[in-house]
């Protein structure tokens, strides 16, 4: 069984495979980091012990306030004995993680070529 639903920036699906949350933006900052960071908490709250992949796909910027966020998601997940996994980082993005030393703090998996 699956369940959708969706924001302005936000598309969640639960599948048999867990919460699969897509951020259906090209930027994650201060123009949608509020309403998006607290959804995105409350379903950490109520996924306690699962695996939760946030799917990065379209996003191509990644603000500093964007980084604090999902590192505070990241705590929160763990706190709740679950697991974030940032699933289809592109490379400009994924470098912004290499160069404030999260990549080793969070479990990035980058976009495949093709």
């Amino acid at each position: 069984m699956t369940v959708q639903s969706s924001t302005p920036h936000l598309e969640v699906e639960t599948g048999a495979q867990g919460p699969q949350v897509k951020l259906a933006s090209d930027a994650f900052e201060e123009g949608n980091l509020q309403g998006v960071g607290e959804q995105l908490v409350r379903l950490a709250e109520e996924l306690a012990g699962q695996e939760l992949h946030l799917d990065l796909d379209s996003v191509k910027y990644l603000g500093s306030m964007g980084l604090a966020k999902l590192v505070a998601l990241h705590k929160k997940v763990r706190a709740r004995d679950g697991r974030l996994v940032l699933v289809n980082v592109d490379p400009s993005v994924l470098e912004v993680f290499q160069i404030t030393h999260l990549h080793k703090v969070l479990d990035l998996r980058a976009k495949e070529a093709g």
